[in-house]
């Protein structure tokens, strides 16, 4: 009979540990509207209004750290409705979906989907679909990314891009962190200074990735021709010709992988048309 009790007493005890225990256990789970950014958290979006979730709570690199999204299903923003992810240090896992809509003409600099990831941002398997056009004269333009310090991977753009400065179908600027790897870009880009197809800017390392949109090949504004000196001889100065070739449309560094690279570039190719036809210097495929 005393065994008996005993051993029910003991059955009771290590109910209660193991009540205590799952009470007290961490709960490492965290959705979109947690801030705490601590502990390791893996969760899906496949909504515009998620996207918008994650971007509220970015607005520094700390919540994302440790944090991995996956996308589960394509996801369209209305027009006017997209904003960017101003810093992002996790992971985006796309598993191969699209996020589209993705446009931009606010004046703003340091932009794309993303605004800014840090050295441990990971972002992979994504297409992303847009016109990213900002006001002004904006730097650090990008189809993925406008400044990365991280790596993108299997990534690929289709739209339009353009800016003054730093402007790349894939980052805007690539940092000597950054890595860009298996990437495709489709899209138009256009940039006074440091264009290219897969980056504006390259310090880091881009590897086994392709450009197939072109790189700055409208015609510029103004355009000096023979045919012009002669129906205007009497505008004709030499002062006229240095202004018009200063005009918008001068690009300096413009190249199909990076318009300035200090990094690495390796087993990348370059398949559109790079470079205006009349004007511009520092030019490459």
């Amino acid at each position: 009979m005393r065994a008996d009790i005993i051993r029910r007493l003991m059955a009771l005890a290590l109910s209660l540990v193991m009540i205590i225990l799952t009470v007290a256990a961490p709960d490492t789970y965290a959705a979109p509207g947690d801030s705490s950014g601590d502990e390791l958290s893996e969760f899906t979006i496949s909504s515009a209004d998620e996207f918008h979730e994650i971007m509220d709570n970015c607005i520094d690199a700390h919540w994302s750290k440790g944090k991995c999204i996956n996308l589960d299903a394509d996801i369209s923003f209305e027009a006017g409705d997209f904003v960017s992810i101003p810093y992002f240090a996790g992971e985006l896992n796309g598993k191969g979906h699209t996020i589209s809509g993705v446009n931009i003409e606010e004046t703003i600099s340091v932009t794309g989907l993303f605004s800014e990831c840090t050295k441990t941002a990971y972002i992979h398997d994504l297409t992303v679909k847009g016109d990213i056009n900002p006001d002004g004269n904006p730097d650090s333009v990008g189809g993925i990314v406008g400044r990365n310090s991280g790596r993108i991977k299997n990534c690929t753009f289709r739209g339009t891009i353009s800016g003054y400065s730093n402007v790349g179908g894939i980052v805007g600027i690539n940092t000597k962190n950054g890595e860009v790897s298996g990437c495709v870009n489709y899209g138009a880009v256009s940039g006074s200074e440091k264009a290219g197809g897969i980056a504006g800017t390259n310090k880091g390392a881009v590897k086994v990735s392709f450009n197939l949109g072109n790189v700055n090949t409208g015609e510029p504004d103004t355009i000096v021709t023979i045919d012009d000196l002669a129906e205007n001889l009497s505008d004709f100065s030499l002062n006229k010709i240095i202004n018009d070739v200063n005009e918008p449309g001068t690009s300096t560094n413009v190249g199909g992988i990076a318009g300035y690279n200090s990094g690495t570039i390796e087993q990348c190719t370059n398949s559109a048309d790079v470079g205006y036809n009349y004007m511009g210097y520092n030019i490459g495929g």
